[in-house]
């Protein structure tokens, strides 16, 4: 049932073990940023979808812009 699905994900998310891929910050930013630099993309839209403020996906454009 749910409960022992939820408890089985609990165990191995304490031992470091997910069955699926957890992405890590910088895999966030580097999409989040390649999305946003494409033309007629919406600001916005992108950062509700990565969970972020606009203030945070304006200082990840511009890091991104200024590193390349």
């Amino acid at each position: 049932d749910i409960g022992d699905t939820l408890a089985k994900l609990a165990g191995l998310l304490e031992e470091g073990r997910m069955p699926w891929p957890i992405p890590n910050v910088n895999t966030i930013r580097r999409e989040f940023v390649t999305k946003a630099l494409l033309k007629g993309a919406s600001f916005s839209a992108l950062c509700r979808e990565h969970g972020i403020s606009r203030k945070t996906g304006y200082k990840w454009r511009q890091r991104a812009l200024s590193e390349a």
